[in-house]
């Protein structure tokens, strides 16, 4: 099990290669006396920026999203009814690193240009002026923030060492199955691109399952088709996760239970209820026998409440949280799971931050963790 899921690749990558993830890159020197007052200038054209590009390309861009998603569902979560605004924020992370020249997922920025909050061209310049930021002073516009809030990490390197070990996740498990037919489901896809990046990786013949809320997929398609990413071999299942079962959902479009299905749960746990969260994992052991589950949790500590009322306040509340890492590993054995590896802040740091050897980018301090799980011992 834990030769299937090595972080590298290749199956017989050394120990000491191993240590070292993708996504890792040169850091830029940092020079913390230039970064507050170009931080006070990109501040300030962000405003500007979107009026800007609201002015001359708003009707454009919300002619494209308008009166989608516009339902009556009574979910605490807006993705289920105008879409994920945190799923956004996501891409935007993923796109700064690929743009910076560290980050893996390369169609990001593609993405990026035909979902940014900030409409049309505008929204191409704030990503530059971020990566410029970057790249002059060695700090994104979040570190700031991050540490205001007293977070644990910074946005950009939290996704970025997530990007990178599930990327990781999905080529060992196509390497491992290796010209089968197996399962790829995302739960909570949001505007994950794996699907488009790694098609045929392994020389595996792989089904993609995109499953997440009508709303949210809808800007997904319309963007993927604008952008001129191929899409028909992914089937996409549109999913109110706080009302409707999405494995009985996708045994409606025919998915095949008995075969190696690998199904990636990523930044989905803690907006979700914790009797929904357990009922998920119920669901995978129960109707996937050969199954394997990444996903990244929260723990409580470092969520405060001004954390918990901005969240709730934007639309897209804190919901399921652990008190500890050990809470995750009994609900996990409680289901049937075995626990193929879990990393924690230290060990992602190090395998995938881009560094300078004194430094990493940004911070990353103990937040939860993200772990990978397979039903009973052996996931062949």
């Amino acid at each position: 099990v834990k030769m299937m899921m090595r972080s590298r690749v290749g199956m017989e990558t050394s120990r000491e290669e191993e240590q070292v993830g993708r996504g890792r890159g040169s850091l830029p020197r940092e020079r913390v006396w230039l970064y507050y007052p170009l931080l006070c200038i990109f501040v300030a054209c962000v405003p500007i920026l979107f009026l800007f590009g609201m002015l001359f390309w708003g009707k454009w861009s919300w002619g494209r999203w308008g009166g989608r998603g516009s339902n009556t569902s009574t979910s605490r979560n807006i993705s289920t009814s105008t879409g994920s605004h945190t799923a956004l924020k996501t891409l935007q992370f993923r796109a700064q690193a690929a743009k910076a020249g560290f980050g893996p997922d390369t169609l990001a920025p593609l993405l990026w240009e035909h979902c940014s909050v900030v409409p049309g061209p505008p929204g191409r310049l704030l990503l530059d002026l971020q990566v410029l930021l970057f790249r002059t002073t060695g700090r994104w516009s979040d570190h700031v923030l991050g540490q205001v809030a007293r977070m644990p990490f910074s946005g950009t390197a939290y996704l970025h060492a997530r990007t990178c070990w599930l990327d990781d996740t999905v080529c060992a498990f196509c390497e491992r199955y290796g010209g089968q037919e197996v399962n790829i489901v995302v739960l909570g896809a949001g505007y994950d691109t794996r699907a488009y990046r790694f098609r045929g990786v392994g020389g595996v013949h792989a089904q993609w399952w995109e499953v997440d809320a009508g709303p949210t997929q809808d800007q997904k398609l319309l963007a993927l088709d604008l952008a001129g990413v191929p899409r028909h071999h992914v089937r996409f299942v549109p999913v109110d996760f706080s009302s409707q079962s999405w494995s009985e959902e996708l045994d409606k479009r025919g998915l095949d239970a008995e075969l190696p299905t690998l199904v990636l749960w990523e930044g989905v746990t803690y907006y979700l209820d914790p009797d929904v969260v357990t009922e998920c994992l119920k669901d995978l052991s129960l109707k996937y026998p050969r199954v394997i589950i990444a996903f990244d949790y929260f723990i409580s500590g470092w969520v405060h409440w001004y954390i918990r009322w901005g969240m709730k306040l934007g639309g897209e509340p804190f919901l399921c949280l652990f008190n500890t890492h050990t809470d995750v590993e009994s609900l996990l054995a409680e289901h049937g799971f075995t626990i193929v590896e879990q990393h924690l802040c230290e060990t992602l740091r190090t395998r995938y931050l881009p560094s300078d050897g004194v430094r990493t980018m940004g911070f990353f301090r103990d937040f939860g963790g993200y772990v990978c799980a397979s039903v009973g011992t052996n996931p062949s």
